[in-house]
C-alpha cells in the first residue's frame, strides 16, 4: 500500500481510541487494512473510515506503529505485510514490525434480522445533541445508566442521559417511535469521530449501526428499561436567569480555593437581584456575589456538588440560562430559553455546604 503520510496518520487517529489496550485478542492490538477501509475494534464497539489506498490490502498495523506513522516525515508512506510483519519505509526511514494474520482479526458487523430498522438523521445534529449530554452518562456497572436512550416519542427524539446525581435532557423534532439505549463508550467514539453529512442508523434488538459516507460505527446496545425522566422533571415556583459565564467562573474560583482531592460542596444564597456563592471548610471560607438578570422573588438557600453543578451549566452554548427551583430539598433544572436542552442536578444537606 502507498498513501500520503498525513492522510493514513489522520485516520488512525481518528479511530485508534477504539483499540483496546489490554485484551487476550493479540490481532485487535491494532487496526485492520482491508478492502478501502480502516477498523478498528474492542469487540463491543467497531469504528470503519474510508482508506481508497488499500483498496485490495489486507493486513494489521499494530498500535506500536502508530507513534511511528505520526512522526515521519511528510510524503509517501509504503507498507509492505506478509503474514507475519509489515514494513513502513519512506524515504531513508524504514522499519519493521511484527504483526498478526489478518485472517485472525474479528470483522465489525451488525446482524439483521427481521426486526431490522433503520432511519436517517442529520449527522451534525445529531452529535450536537450527543455532545450536549454524554457528561451526564454514569462511570457505573448499572446496566441502564452506563447508557444514552435515544428515545422517539411524541413527535420528538429525546436524547438523555443520568447518572443519580444529575439529568441531561435534549429535545429536536422527530416523527418516529423507538428506543434504543447506546454504550457510553460508543457515544463517546460517536462524538469524536467527526460525523459529517447525513447519518444512517439501522438497528436491531441487539445492536446498531451508524453509517456516513466516510465512516462507519458498530456497536452492541444495552438491555433494559430506561428511566422515566418526566416524572423527576417537574417545574419550580421560584424561577431566575443568570449570566452562564458568570456562575461557571464562580463556582470554578470557590473550587480553586478547595485542597486538592476534595469536592466540598457550593453553597448558593439566592436573594432579589444577586447569588451569593460560598464554600466554608476549616481551611476555606470563600464567598463571591453574582448578580442576577431576573430578580428572585423568594429567597433561597440551596447546595450542590460544586462539579457537578459546573458540568452542568458548561453543557449550554448560551450567553444565559434559567434556573428553575421548587426548594432546598428539591432538583435545580436549568434551561436556555432558545431549545428543549434542560439539565437537572439533584441537592446535596446544607450541612455538607458549611451551614
Amino acid at each position: 500500500m502507498k498513501i500520503d503520510k498525513s492522510e493514513l496518520a489522520r485516520k488512525i487517529n481518528r479511530i485508534k481510541s477504539t483499540v483496546p489496550k489490554k485484551t487476550p485478542l493479540e490481532a485487535i492490538q491494532g487496526v485492520l487494512v482491508e478492502d478501502g477501509y480502516l477498523i478498528a475494534n474492542n469487540m463491543e464497539t467497531a469504528v470503519k473510515v474510508k482508506l481508497e489506498a488499500s483498496a485490495g490490502e489486507t493486513f494489521i498495523i499494530p498500535a506500536r506503529a502508530f507513534d511511528l506513522i505520526n512522526n515521519l516525515p511528510n510524503g509517501e508512506v509504503e507498507i509492505k505485510a506478509d503474514e507475519a510483519s509489515i514494513t513502513i519505509r519512506i524515504g531513508s526511514i524504514k522499519n519493521k514490525f511484527a504483526s498478526t494474520g489478518a485472517d485472525q482479526y474479528p470483522r465489525p458487523s451488525v446482524t439483521k434480522s427481521e426486526g431490522t430498522q433503520s432511519f436517517e438523521l442529520d449527522s451534525e445534529s445529531f452529535v450536537a445533541s450527543l455532545r450536549r449530554v454524554a457528561f451526564a452518562i454514569a462511570d457505573t456497572a448499572h446496566n441502564t445508566m452506563n447508557a444514552l436512550c435515544l428515545r422517539a416519542k411524541d413527535g420528538k427524539l429525546n436524547y438523555i442521559a443520568l447518572d443519580g446525581h444529575i439529568i441531561a435532557w435534549d429535545k429536536v423534532e422527530y416523527d418516529g417511535d423507538f428506543e434504543l439505549l447506546i454504550p457510553k463508550n460508543a457515544v463517546e467514539k460517536l462524538v469524536s469521530i467527526g460525523l459529517t453529512g447525513k447519518l444512517t442508523i439501522e438497528h436491531s434488538e441487539f445492536g446498531a449501526l451508524f453509517i456516513t459516507d466516510e465512516c462507519e460505527v458498530s456497536t452492541r446496545l444495552v438491555n433494559g428499561e430506561f428511566f422515566n425522566v418526566e416524572k423527576a422533571v417537574t417545574e419550580g415556583t421560584m424561577k431566575t436567569v443568570a449570566e452562564r459565564a458568570g456562575l461557571v467562573d464562580a463556582i470554578n474560583r470557590a473550587r480553586a480555593c478547595m485542597t486538592a482531592g476534595t469536592n466540598t460542596p457550593v453553597r448558593m444564597e439566592l436573594a432579589e437581584k444577586a447569588v451569593s456563592i460560598s464554600i466554608a471548610v476549616s481551611t476555606v471560607n470563600y464567598s463571591e456575589s453574582v448578580p442576577l438578570i431576573r430578580d428572585m422573588e423568594n429567597p433561597l438557600t440551596i447546595a450542590f456538588d460544586s462539579r457537578l453543578l459546573t458540568e452542568c451549566l458548561k453543557a449550554f452554548d448560551s450567553e444565559e440560562v434559567e434556573l428553575s427551583f421548587s426548594g432546598p430539598k428539591m432538583p435545580l433544572i436549568i434551561r436556555d430559553g432558545e431549545s428543549d436542552f434542560l439539565t437537572l442536578i439533584l441537592p446535596v444537606a446544607l450541612a455538607a455546604a458549611g451551614k
